[in-house]
């Protein structure tokens, strides 16, 4: 029986069968067909720079381009198997006639270090070189059959040196050719066939990877996760972007001191309205008052202290936020919903020696205590710290689909920035009816809460009842005259889609999945104004 000699074609075959097609995130809606082409030139200053770094063995000007592009290709995909294609090399000993197209499989995970990386780079771009003697059309009909008819992972992307690779119809059928063409006009080339990229996003790859490029020296040592792959000048038109966008607001305060402020201004104003509760913002600042009384009389030291809130939406709900604030504490929002397991990890992760709640028969945990917020006791005042802006406002925790829960902190002066441009993008004014749907363990929530609060305004809160039957909640909306709201998609579609025109309701934010053309087409017609941003 014949054995069976180990050819190219087999090389490819392993090397290639576990590749995975290139995919860009759709960065752009307005698709475009045929082909884009886009030139970045290369000065005879960096060309020259160009083959001083690349001037040994192990770095040619080739390998220094492909382990660019392989970075960049990682980095715009979050992909870290990337598979780089390339015309057969116009050496002495090589007939360009008899060979097929060659591939570079490179793997960079996040650690690897850039050296170790062009290591690979040198290793893949001589196998290719080795390999180089096959039949293009054989195998790609093979691997076809293999692959049940996918040959995507090999049409992605693709560089061509034409200094050293063959010319001709070699990648014609690529979605992504580089092109390195030298002379007195040398220059970059990048032919995209990707119909949602657009001309501004190839002309930044192609600045991206002469940067690479350029700037291997300073970036040998480092972590490939680290490498710059953005252009001086793209950086600077940031900067001026964001520059432009600067606001001023108060730094040295935070929305405690709003909420007090509005206590001092507007007593006698309703601050939320829940079911059929309502507390005026002296009402409110009483309750919260006794929440942090309470705090502050169990702990000497409330700075970093983190007090776990596991409560439905209510005016207690708001309460218990705003008195663990007072208190100079920090809050920790936990779904009641949880499986006990994950609350025991967030409770043991973050030393939360107590958690507020409005349920009758907690969970038991060791070394911490679940306090129902109703049977807190009116106590004397006791001097409690207000937050700094530096200080802790509330500790988001992960959902833990990876390991263990992990915590988010966000102070004070980050949720103040957001809010005063939340204040300002949505023109939240005196006329302003804001309703609370949010869960408090999605950070919206605080939006929510405080955009109210800290403008002098009425946070509506419905109950229970009114949040899951669809007429209730119509109803709700229509009785309050409620004029801006947040929901997510799914939610939006089952409340307000085919259902009656809401005169009052002017802006919907949504947002926490894609909100689709048909699903905004659909709501656009049951209220009077939207804006979807």
């Amino acid at each position: 029986m014949n054995k069976h000699t180990y050819t190219p074609a087999d090389h490819w075959m392993d090397c290639l069968l576990d590749a995975n097609e290139l995919r860009f995130p759709v960065v752009s809606d307005e698709k475009h067909a045929g082909k884009i082409t886009v030139e970045t030139p290369v000065s005879q200053e960096q060309l020259l720079q160009v083959k001083e770094i690349a001037g040994n063995k192990e770095l040619n000007v080739l390998k220094l381009f492909i382990g660019g592009l392989g970075i960049l290709l990682s980095r715009y995909t979050s992909q870290p198997g990337i598979v780089i294609a390339m015309p057969p090399m116009l050496l002495p000993d090589v007939d360009v006639s008899k060979c097929g197209t060659l591939y570079c499989k490179l793997s960079l995970q996040e650690e690897l270090l850039v050296n170790e990386f062009f290591a690979q780079v040198h290793e893949a771009v001589t196998n290719a070189y080795i390999n180089s003697e096959y039949d293009d059309a054989a195998f790609a009909a093979s691997y076809s059959l293999r692959k049940g008819g996918d040959l995507l992972p090999l049409k992605g992307a693709a560089f061509n040196y034409h200094s050293l690779n063959a010319q001709g119809a070699w990648l014609n059928d690529h979605m992504l050719v580089f092109e390195l063409i030298e002379g007195s006009n040398a220059l970059i080339r990048l032919t995209s066939k990707y119909p949602s990229l657009p001309e501004k996003l190839l002309q930044n790859l192609a600045e991206s990877l002469l940067h690479l490029v350029l700037n291997f020296p300073a970036n040998k040592n480092k972590q490939v996760s680290a490498c710059n792959i953005v252009t001086p000048n793209d950086l600077a038109a940031w900067q001026q972007r964001f520059d432009n966008n600067q606001r001023d607001y108060p730094k040295d305060l935070t929305v405690i001191d709003f909420f007090l402020q509005q206590v001092k201004n507007n007593p006698a104003k309703t601050a939320v309205i829940n079911g059929n509760t309502s507390l005026t913002y002296q009402e409110l600042d009483e309750q919260s008052m006794r929440i942090s009384n309470f705090i502050t009389a169990r702990s000497s030291a409330t700075k970093d202290l983190l007090i776990g809130v596991m409560m439905g939406r209510s005016y207690m709900l708001v309460a218990a936020v705003l008195g663990i604030l007072r208190a100079g504490a920090a809050y920790i929002p936990v779904d009641k919903d949880y499986p006990d397991e994950r609350i025991r990890d967030i409770a043991a992760d973050a030393g939360c020696p107590i958690i507020f709640t409005d349920v009758e028969e907690p969970l038991v945990i060791d070394g911490c205590e679940f306090i129902c917020v109703d049977s807190i006791d009116e106590t004397a005042n006791v001097p409690a710290s207000l937050p700094k802006p530096n200080d802790l406002a509330y500790v988001m925790y992960s959902s833990g689909t990876t390991g263990r829960p992990k915590g988010i902190m966000v102070e004070h002066a980050a949720i103040l920035n957001l809010l005063f441009w939340y204040n300002e993008r949505y023109a939240i004014n005196e006329d302003t009816r804001i309703v609370q749907l949010t869960n408090i363990v999605i950070d919206i929530a605080f939006q929510e809460i405080f955009s109210a609060l800290m403008n002098g305004l009425t946070l509506y809160v419905p109950g229970k009842e009114e949040s899951q039957d669809k007429k209730l909640f119509i109803n709700y909306l229509e009785r309050h005259r409620i004029n801006f709201i947040q929901l997510i998609p799914d939610t939006l579609a089952e409340y307000l889609a085919d259902g009656p025109r809401l005169k009052s309701l002017d802006l919907v934010l949504c947002g926490g999945d894609k909100l689709g053309d048909n699903l905004k087409d659909t709501i656009t017609v049951s209220i009077a104004v939207s804006v979807w941003p």
